[in-house]
């Protein structure tokens, strides 16, 4: 099994899991994981990413369910911000005499 060093925010973990991850999530947590919430779906994410790493599914499972939620989510990077549609405003600016 490999370990991956690099944190991976929880929604590239999502859209890296595969059909077989997402399965596999089912089985375990009794639900798919678009039907999961808050430290389950966070968990079910890691799950999802330990088998992506090679790891078998008992064994991904078991490591997961043991471990405490801060050390769940403390294995997440944070989400990145996504930039806004908006335009910028003009609102603010310094207007100049050829204005």
């Amino acid at each position: 099994m490999t370990t991956n060093t690099a944190k991976q925010s929880i929604g590239d973990a999502i859209a890296d899991l595969t059909g077989h991850h997402e399965e596999a999530i089912a089985r375990r947590f009794k639900a798919p994981i678009e039907d999961l919430d808050g430290a389950k779906f966070v968990r079910a994410a890691l799950f999802g990413r330990f088998l992506s790493e090679g790891g078998t599914e008992d064994d991904a499972y078991s490591r997961v369910m043991n471990m405490r939620q801060r050390e769940v989510t403390d294995a997440f990077a944070p989400e990145r911000e996504e930039l806004a549609d908006e335009p910028v405003s003009d609102e603010g600016k310094f207007s100049t005499l050829d204005d």
